[in-house]
């Protein structure tokens, strides 16, 4: 029995998220690292990891080169990082007059440098077809 027999609708959904490209591809890369971010705490929604990783499973085995499959984990990281490091963010209200400026940076900063961790994985994931 093949898995399009299992559950067709999932089927479909595989198949339609490997095919998104260009823009689609990374928004939807990063909303899913966003959707991610919600099983840690405060909220704690741990079932949400499940469509979350699938989905990004899902685009993965839709990656046609090493680059894509990078950028593709880069913007599921960004998203999950981005979502979670809200704490470096309230941080910086403590004297919000004065360090407003460095709030975009601090937290968009370090989302996108600890973004390159799950990049290298989904690159090496694409690179050792895993």
């Amino acid at each position: 029995m093949t898995q399009a027999a299992v559950c067709p609708r999932l089927a479909r959904l595989a198949t339609r998220m490997a095919a998104l490209a260009g823009w689609r591809r990374f928004w939807c890369a990063v909303g899913l690292g966003l959707l991610s971010s919600l099983a840690f705490a405060p909220l704690w929604v741990v079932p949400a990891l499940l469509p979350a990783f699938m989905g990004l499973v899902w685009m993965a085995a839709g990656a046609t080169r090493g680059r894509s499959a990078f950028w593709l984990g880069w913007a599921f990281g960004f998203g999950h990082f981005l979502g979670g490091f809200y704490w470096v963010g309230i941080a910086m209200t403590v004297d919000f007059a004065t360090y407003w400026w460095f709030l975009p940076i601090s937290v968009g900063g370090l989302a996108a440098g600890m973004a390159l961790y799950p990049a290298l994985v989904t690159w090496l994931a694409y690179r050792t077809r895993f």
